[in-house]
């Protein structure tokens, strides 16, 4: 029999009456959870010919609170205000290697077939842009970063990895996820991003160190072909329950039914 990470959870919702001021339950209610729970079951299912929205390869995994190495990284020790870190991915999915010193050293296996970043909303949009920097949305963040790693793994443009940036929500917030998840946004934003992170080196005699340099410029030269082969979509958690309820009822309602109270304790109206 097969162990989920969901009975686990429901075991310890269990603990607590609804009255109960121990823990908020939206620490147990919540899109994090919601989505491990989602990515536990599909990485537990046999491959078939019957197609799921998530497919894993037999050397596939999945992670949550991945961190992501940013292609804008810091050019001097301090002063660099249009550098940033790491960009915190909800989930990830695919032919990958995590470090075990590190949370933020992720690398692809050898001849990777899949790779996702995945992020979970249940009641909040995507943000807007990082401290230094407006209108660098939370997407075309996660697929710089992305795509950063596919650059600095020497990927080629022509292989035929599977890239996907998804956005997994209640189906009644669709609409606010339409202009950060189109094409044509995400890469007026990195424009913008690439020239304001350029221009300030120059502005401020930054010396670049070599590597540094070549990894931009092969960002810079690229980006635009690695988004057209990146599918990036909404998914509503209603589609993910249907899609799991067409091989495991059980489990399906057990997860409807988790939903359902997420909804609740995060106080989003559905139609569900």
């Amino acid at each position: 029999m097969q162990k989920y990470i969901l009975n686990k959870l429901l075991e310890l919702s269990d603990c607590f009456s609804l009255d109960d001021k121990k823990i908020p339950m939206t620490d147990i209610f919540n899109e994090g959870w919601m989505l491990r729970v989602c990515l536990d079951w599909y990485s537990q299912q046999e491959n078939t010919s019957e197609q799921k929205l998530f497919t894993f390869t037999p050397t596939s995994i999945w992670a949550s609170e991945a961190m992501l190495s940013s292609p804008f990284k810091r050019r001097i020790k301090s002063g660099d205000k249009l550098a940033e870190g790491t960009t915190n991915a909800d989930g990830v999915l695919g032919d990958l290697v995590l470090s075990k010193n590190s949370k933020w050293d992720l690398s692809l296996q050898n001849k990777p077939e899949i790779f996702y970043i995945l992020e979970a909303k249940m009641n909040s949009k995507l943000a807007s842009g990082v401290s230094n920097v407006d209108n660098y949305n939370q997407s075309t963040r996660n697929i710089a970063c992305m795509i950063r790693l596919l650059i600095n793994e020497n990927i080629s443009l022509d292989s035929n990895i599977d890239l996907g940036f998804y956005v997994l929500a209640p189906n009644s917030k669709s609409s606010i996820f339409e202009e950060p998840l189109s094409l044509n946004f995400i890469k007026k934003e990195l424009e913008n991003r690439l020239f304001k992170y350029e221009e300030f080196a120059n502005l401020s005699s930054i010396l670049w160190k070599e590597n540094d340099y070549n990894e931009f410029l092969s960002f810079k030269n690229t980006y635009k072909m690695w988004i057209e082969k990146i599918d990036v979509k909404f998914i509503s958690w209603e589609t993910i329950i249907d899609d799991i309820k067409l091989s495991d009822t059980l489990y399906a309602v057990q997860l409807e039914n988790y939903y359902k109270r997420c909804l609740e304790e995060n106080k989003v109206k559905s139609k569900l």
